[in-house]
């Protein structure tokens, strides 16, 4: 079995192993990405440790992401809440959040939202 080198290695250009491995380790992240995103779909109180875990990770390594979840549960959150009064000022700092934000899904999600 040859050695898996980086696709961007001089050495590796030339050999024929190439896709194989670009094939082997896009599978890897993939299966990685597929179980974040079960584990950022789930609510915090269902979480298992190891989903904890992941989201500690996510939260240490990508600032964006991070954010795109916090507004997803903080928006889970306002909707679980009954009391109108303490949901109304939840409601317009959240839409003051997400007003601002660079993630086309939350503005469209913004714009939505504000116009209801």
């Amino acid at each position: 079995m040859a050695a898996q080198t980086h696709p961007r290695d001089k050495e590796c250009l030339t050999n024929g192993d190439t896709k194989a491995w670009l094939v082997a380790a896009t599978r890897g992240r993939a299966e990685k990405i597929e179980n974040v995103a079960y584990t950022l779909d789930k609510a915090p109180e269902h979480q298992l440790e190891k989903q904890q875990i992941w989201i500690a990770t996510i939260a240490e390594n990508s600032s964006h992401l991070c954010r795109a979840y916090r507004m997803k549960e903080t928006l889970r959150r306002l909707l679980k809440i009954e009391d109108t009064n303490e949901v109304e000022a939840d409601l317009k700092r959240w839409l003051l959040w997400t007003g601002y934000s660079k993630n086309p899904a939350f503005k469209n999600l913004y714009q939505k939202v504000k116009c209801h």
